[in-house]
């Protein structure tokens, strides 16, 4: 349900699992020591009885849930740092590789206007700083003017 809002919280560095339905990955929740974001007031009230830590969401947008879970989890400003980022699909952290290592696994409008790289170290995943980072990091700035 909160997909998208687990991908930028992993792009800002966040660790973040990301469940789609409800699923025996539950049980692995409540005992874990994470923070569960729904929008599912069901689900918050059984997590609140084990003990999680919970933020419920109410809003009608993405702009309105990072609002709600940035006052509840208490941070001044979000950021995008290429040191703290996380893969969106495994949440792997990621570390800078050499242009010269993956020129063969970009496409080549990439590799002639893109330098530096990112690759997880779990998926093997690559990133690079194209225009969903320069949108994502507008959104982060509309975010921390509130």
């Amino acid at each position: 349900m909160l997909g998208n809002i687990a991908k930028k919280l992993r792009l800002m560095g966040f660790d973040a699992k990301y469940l789609a339905e409800r699923s025996d990955h539950m049980t692995e929740l409540f005992e874990s020591e994470r923070t569960l974001i729904t929008k599912d007031l069901e689900l918050v009230n059984k997590a609140k009885k084990r003990g999680v830590k919970t933020i419920f969401v109410t809003g009608d947008d993405e702009l309105a849930h990072f609002k709600e879970i940035k006052q509840k989890i208490n941070v001044r400003n979000f950021l995008i740092s290429a040191k703290h980022t996380r893969c969106t699909l495994c949440n792997g952290r990621l570390n800078s590789i050499e242009k010269s290592l993956v020129i063969n696994k970009i496409p080549k409008n990439v590799s002639e206007k893109e330098d530096c790289f990112w690759q997880c170290v779990s998926c093997k995943k690559l990133y690079w700083q194209g225009t969903h980072i320069s949108h994502l990091q507008n959104f982060v700035r509309m975010l921390n003017d509130v």
